[in-house]
């Protein structure tokens, strides 16, 4: 009778050891997803490129669309799925978002003890609780540093206009640095600022970054890299996330990637 005891209970401890998620299951089901997707869009962005009638151009977008926003909601239900592994935590972080907070609060309830005081847990429970930075609203301020070793805060630059990077000097593209390099030219420091804000982890790294992309305004960080207060207060994951801010130190617009025609606009409005 003992050993069939014994026989059972081993049974079931290896039974629920196997239902458990693992890292490489999730590793493996969120490859096939953006595989899928991948072979489910390339032919179509072909046919986008290739369209010349508008009508046509725009139908093939739509679908297009349709089945970005549908990956989109299948990433973030998978990683829900397996929140209670490293890599599904991190990727509920990057797309918290899109996640209700009710079912993140569930997921930090289901979290193994291992996990409980991961970084990326502590990033979303500071997601769950902060005030998010909103267009029309004042900007939190944050201390950083800059590749010299100065320190710099957003307030330093009250009274004057504020377009605000998270990153993107890489993503932007020659054409997009070499618009901010025009912008900074021909205006004035009294008039608007240009700062980057770069998620590294060490003077060093930002040393780096910053030689990579040599240009004249201000490149900084916290050294928090990927998980800094910024970019949950600030809602930024994307890079460039662009805030442009106004002398009085309201968030005036925010975009993801670079909005020329938007940020000149407010530059003149502001003059």
């Amino acid at each position: 009778m003992r050993l069939l005891l014994t026989l059972i209970l081993t049974l079931t401890c290896l039974a629920s050891r196997a239902q458990q998620p693992t890292e490489e299951e999730y590793r493996s089901r969120d490859d096939a997803l953006w595989q899928t997707f991948s072979a489910q869009t390339d032919s179509l962005m072909r046919l986008i490129q290739a369209a010349e009638q508008p009508a046509i151009r725009d139908s093939l977008t739509s679908i297009y669309r349709a089945l970005y926003d549908d990956v989109l909601q299948r990433n973030w239900q998978l990683a829900l799925r397996y929140a209670t592994v490293p890599g599904g935590l991190q990727r509920c972080f990057m797309v918290r978002a899109y996640i209700p907070d009710d079912s993140l609060r569930a997921a930090l309830g289901r979290l193994p003890a291992s996990l409980r005081r991961n970084r990326y847990a502590e990033a979303i429970r500071l997601h769950l609780r902060c005030r998010k930075i909103e267009p029309g609203g004042r900007i939190r301020d944050f201390t950083f540093r800059t590749p010299q070793g100065n320190r710099v805060r957003l307030s330093d630059y009250k009274g004057r206009q504020l377009l605000l990077l998270y990153g993107g000097l890489d993503c932007m593209g020659e054409s997009g640095r070499k618009w901010l390099d025009k912008l900074y030219a021909r205006t004035s420091r009294e008039a608007l600022e240009i700062v980057v804000y770069w998620p590294v982890e060490s003077i060093g790294e930002l040393q780096r970054t910053a030689a990579a992309y040599p240009m004249p305004f201000a490149q900084v960080s916290d050294m928090k890299g990927d998980v800094t207060p910024f970019k949950i207060y600030y809602q930024a994951q994307a890079t460039p996330t662009c805030f442009f801010i106004g002398r009085d130190g309201k968030l005036l617009h925010k975009s993801e990637g670079l909005d020329p025609d938007r940020f000149e606009k407010l530059i003149e409005e502001g003059r």
